[in-house]
This record gives structure tokens, sequence and C-alpha cells, in this order.
């Protein structure tokens, strides 16, 4: 296997999820009058536990540790993705397998952080937006890790 397009599908995939991911986090919370960056910020309780999310005010240190939080998350999943649209052999001619596969990567995305990792680590915008909020974000996840796996080199 070629490192090259693997290392390429990652990055379009982390590109597209992590734009995805933010800018809907950041949406959500002005339809629901709370700071744009408090649901950002929140990912940083893992560094630096319930202040992150407690605050609704801007806090440079939180934002930038909790966009670079979601980053990493967001290469996590897309090498997941990649990997598995690998092995199944899907390409993106296929709109109807990506989307499917992506679909389970955010399904899986959602059951690992809320169920299988400790509170610490978990999203910690679940603190700052609804029930729905959160399905909505995943439900964005999905279509995004879908959107870029339709550029994906093979």
């Amino acid at each position: 296997m070629n490192s090259s397009p693997l290392i390429s599908n990652i990055l379009i995939l982390a590109v597209w999820s992590t734009t995805a991911t933010m800018l809907a986090v950041v949406c959500l919370a002005g339809l629901t009058g709370k700071h744009l960056l408090a649901p950002v910020q929140a990912i940083s309780h893992i560094a630096f536990g319930e202040r992150a999310y407690l605050t609704n005010r801007l806090n440079l240190t939180f934002a930038a540790v909790g966009f670079v939080l979601n980053v990493f998350a967001m290469v996590g999943w897309s090498v997941v993705a990649e990997l598995t649209l690998q092995a199944l052999k899907v390409t993106p001619s296929s709109p109807f397998g990506t989307f499917a596969i992506a679909f389970c990567i955010s399904t899986l995305a959602y059951w690992v952080d809320f169920k299988v990792v400790p509170k610490r680590f978990t999203p910690g915008f679940e603190h700052v937006l609804s029930r729905r909020a959160l399905y909505l974000v995943y439900w964005i996840l999905a279509i995004s890790i879908g959107m870029g796996s339709l550029g994906r080199a093979v």
C-alpha cells in the first residue's frame, strides 16, 4: 500500500470533519444564546476540568486547546474511516457505500465518546449543547466524512 494516498486521504477527511464539526458546534451555540466558542472551549475539559465547560465567555486558552483536541479526534476518526474504506475497497465512485461507512464511523464515534471513554475524555460540548444538538453534530460528522471520502485518491 502506497502511504502517500493514505496520508492525503486522511488529511482530506480530517479537514472536512474538523471544519464541519467546529462550524456545527459554533452555530448551535449561537442558536441557543451561548457564547459561540463555549462548545469549543468545553472540549478542553479534558485538560482543564469542568472550568472549561462552565465558562460562557471567551477564554483563548480553553478555545485553542479545545480546537487542537478536536483536530486530534477528527484525525483519529479520519484514520479509522480511511482504513475502513480501503479494507472494504469502497471507492469515491460509490457514494452509497461511502456514506454508509461514514454514518457507521460517526455512530461508532458517538458510542465511543459517550459509552466507552471515561467522563474526563468525552467531547465536553455535551455540557453546553442539548442532546438534540449532539445528535446533529454527529450527523454532520457523518456527512463531512462522506463528502471528504468522495474526494479521496484511490
